[in-house]
């Protein structure tokens, strides 16, 4: 089977024991059911770096849901027990799920995350069918729901959710804040303000399955807000070969300068001494001799590191050039 990896999709929720995982980014849960008794061997595979948690087993699953303990975990992980490997959270695009003696008609649940948070398809499968004395899945493993989204976003900018499901889903709903639900595939939605979670729910006829037939994944839509700051002074008034100091002071609880990139303009050529930086001193060019008076305005803008949501403000500053008087003796 091969899916469409997450990113930008949030964390696993609450909850679960997740074991030796350090993180649990762009989640995708899959379950699937022993048919016969043995090990089983399910090999995954991406470009970039992958890891996993398996559980199991349980009598269904509605009790594997509320059940995702560290005793419930599938044991050992791969620098443990080469016969047993329920976890791991190494740095590498290919993991080994090792289940030393799956139990005929019991459920297992199954989470792969997207460490390198990059665009890749991850592939998995089971690597031992048809050897001697190895268990057996039954219909196969099934991802039910593997919703994403278009990835980070500025604040007020519209985000686009999109859902893969397997052929066995028979309906699915997206569940979102104040009372959203939708039963498309394919959302445009917009002037989001504040980071979202959407949760989509579906269903599946498998007769299997016991006893709602369902799962539920989720995505977050990251929103990344505008640097709020006030730019000192905003207008000003120098003499001619003066100079002025120019402040940039961020809004309280917001975004800070450290989380940020600077660029004035005009740079050096307009005598801003360090253009890169929150604040900076400012020696104007000097005024034409005819012009008494001069204004020059310069702009500085503000970008997020992590995302670009760039806010411009600018400054103007006034020359005094007053004329030189002639003297002439009587």
């Amino acid at each position: 089977m091969q899916f469409p990896a997450g990113v930008n999709a949030g964390s696993a929720q609450q909850g679960p024991n997740y074991g030796c995982l350090g993180s649990q980014p762009n989640p995708a849960w899959f379950y699937f059911q022993a048919a016969t008794s043995g090990p089983m061997v399910i090999a995954m595979s991406a470009t970039w770096d992958i890891d996993f948690i398996c559980w199991g087993p349980f009598p269904n699953l509605a009790t594997a849901c509320n059940s995702l303990t560290g005793a419930n975990q599938v044991p050992g992980s791969g620098y443990q027990n080469p016969n047993s490997n329920g976890c791991s959270y190494s740095g590498a695009p290919t993991e080994t799920l090792r289940v030393q003696n799956a139990v005929p008609g019991q459920f297992y649940i199954l989470l792969i995350t997207n460490f390198s948070n990059q665009n890749q398809q991850i592939s998995f499968s089971q690597t031992n069918t048809g050897a001697p004395g190895a268990g057996q899945t039954n219909c196969g493993m099934i991802c039910l729901v593997t919703p994403t989204n278009s990835g980070r976003i500025c604040s007020g900018q519209a985000n686009t959710l999109s859902l893969n499901t397997s052929s066995a889903v028979t309906s699915f709903t997206w569940f979102g804040p104040n009372g959203f639900t939708s039963n498309n595939s394919f959302l445009v939605l917009n002037n989001f303000t504040t980071s979202t979670t959407f949760t989509v729910r579906g269903a599946t006829s498998a007769t299997s399955v016991s006893p709602s037939n369902t799962c539920s994944a989720l995505t977050t839509v990251t929103v990344i807000p505008y640097p709020s700051f006030t730019t000192a002074p905003s207008n000003t008034t120098i003499c001619q070969g003066g100079n002025f100091f120019a402040t940039n002071t961020f809004s309280i609880g917001g975004i800070t300068p450290n989380a940020c990139t600077f660029s004035w303009n005009p740079g050096v050529g307009g005598g801003v001494m360090s253009p890169l930086s929150q604040n900076t001193s400012i020696f104007p060019p000097l005024a034409p001799v005819n012009l008494t008076l001069s204004t020059l305005i310069y702009s500085v803008t503000v970008t997020p590191t992590i995302h670009p949501c760039p806010v411009t403000q600018t400054l103007a500053v006034t020359i005094n050039n007053p004329m030189t008087p002639t003297l002439t003796m009587p």
